[in-house]
């Protein structure tokens, strides 16, 4: 491997992690039968019930994620309990914290941060209000307050870290409030709770930062997706919804929205014809694919968390061919090397090029599209560079030593993160491209498409 620049943010080799759920697998909360339920992302239909209903004590499971260790963690609402399950199997492997006894919180609401511990959030049951709690799933550090009642009277629904390492807090009835770990301070009020037909944050259920930046919001009782500009917290528009709003439904407080590897959107629904379901989205524009396990084999009740297995990155791009630039091997994850493929789908590429990648900070056109530029795409036609090229870009441009051989034989290049807890949740874009040195299909570059990738735990 030669490196053209190297800026240091890539120069740590380590082994690479491997997923413990399927890459074409995700699971769905299914509080009210208390089982975690598997379906096929490929198909979309029903796999199995990934952790049977009890489990370890499972009753109303509504937050859960999988942790660092490739474990699924569950807030069980029911039982007040958080529990651990092994990733691959759902096999039962122990209650991780209890608050039968401490704090009496109905957890709602898991995620893991920048410093590895499991923040908790839920409603206090021996007073008005709320709490959030960190706590280490090793036992090593004292599970400690982060916050108490008072900004989140009301429910909150879903905790994740946003780009900026901060957490938001998603409530029912105060909006997202956005809080400093470290400090155990509040930022500010991120998207304030504004009772209007435009901003209906009473029902927020959850929140998801997209692949565009923009921050994706699950409103109206679980029927609607809104969206805000990622660092602002401006409302941007409404990317599907209004016809579900009169819908009846029961959400769940944590109710499942997640992109999935191709940028498009997973949903839980709770109301209309398809209640009880999993909605599937195009990421771009918002039309309905499809809908999940559409005759319900499953049994799914009142759909909550939706969990996705660890990924490389979201791929983008409209005019380079698909599967272009593709994930081989690894995870994103601190200390970790991952591996991505360059490949020409179109064959015009000669035999024997070599790969380059080029990594920046930020996307270069209006998401999903990039720039078009003639004699830049494989064969001579026009190319999409979709990465940012002008100072202070790019991170890092690297060649491979291995060489093409032909369609479907992707060029293997190789990134590593260094273990800098400042990189989680920060996002680096790849696009990829195959050198014909010799010049022999008259032109020098084939551009790929790209692919959007987040540091994690």
């Amino acid at each position: 491997m030669k490196h053209l620049v190297s800026l240091g943010a890539f120069l740590v080799l380590a082994s690479s992690a491997s997923s413990q759920l399927a890459p074409d697998q995700f699971l769905v909360a299914s509080k009210n039968t208390d089982e975690i339920l598997r379906y096929s992302s490929t198909t979309g239909q029903f796999v199995d019930v990934f952790v049977p209903a009890g489990s370890g004590g499972l009753s109303g499971p509504e937050g859960m994620v999988l942790g660092p260790d490739g474990d699924l963690y569950v807030a069980s609402t029911s039982g007040l309990e958080i529990l651990r399950y092994d990733g691959s199997t759902g096999a039962f492997q122990g209650v991780v914290l209890s608050f039968t006894t401490n704090l009496f919180m109905l957890p709602i609401t898991l995620a893991f941060g920048p410093d590895g511990l499991l923040y908790i959030a839920g409603k206090m049951l021996s007073s008005s209000g709320s709490a959030i709690i960190k706590h280490d799933v090793n036992g090593v550090v004292p599970s400690s307050l982060v916050y108490w009642s008072g900004f989140i009277a009301a429910s909150p629904t879903e905790l994740q870290f946003g780009p900026d390492q901060r957490l938001y807090v998603s409530t029912i009835g105060r909006g997202i409030v956005r809080i400093d770990t470290e400090t155990n301070g509040i930022v500010d009020n991120f998207i304030p709770f504004e009772n209007s037909w435009t901003h209906n944050l009473m029902t927020l259920r959850s929140a998801e930062f997209g692949p565009d930046g923009l921050l994706y919001t699950h409103e109206g009782g679980g029927r609607q997706v809104k969206r805000y500009d990622g660092s602002t917290g401006a409302f941007v528009d409404q990317f599907w919804g209004p016809e579900f709003l009169f819908q009846l439904g029961t959400p769940q407080r944590n109710a499942g929205l997640v992109f999935d590897a191709n940028g498009d959107l997973l949903v839980s629904l709770h109301g209309g014809p398809d209640a009880n379901r999993i909605g599937h989205y195009d990421g771009a524009t918002g039309d309905l694919i499809r809908i999940i396990d559409p005759t319900n084999v499953a049994g799914l009740d009142g759909p909550a968390a939706i969990v996705l297995p660890p990924r490389i990155g979201t791929t983008y791009g409209c005019l380079n061919p698909a599967n272009s630039l593709t994930a081989l091997a690894g995870l994103p994850r601190l200390g970790s090397t991952f591996t991505l493929g360059v490949d020409d789908p179109t064959g015009a590429t000669a035999i024997g090029s070599p790969a380059l990648l080029i990594l920046s900070r930020q996307r270069l056109g209006a998401y999903p599209c990039g720039v078009i530029l003639p004699g830049l795409g494989f064969g001579g036609g026009a190319g999409e560079l979709l990465v940012n090229m002008l100072p202070p870009d790019p991170l890092d441009t690297r060649v491979s030593s291995t060489l093409w051989t032909g369609p479907g034989n992707p060029v293997p290049v190789d990134l590593a993160v260094p273990p800098l807890s400042t990189l989680v949740g920060r996002d680096v874009f790849v696009q990829g491209a195959l050198f014909d040195v010799a010049g022999s299909t008259g032109n020098r570059f084939g551009l790929t498409n790209a692919m959007a990738i987040r540091f994690t735990l």
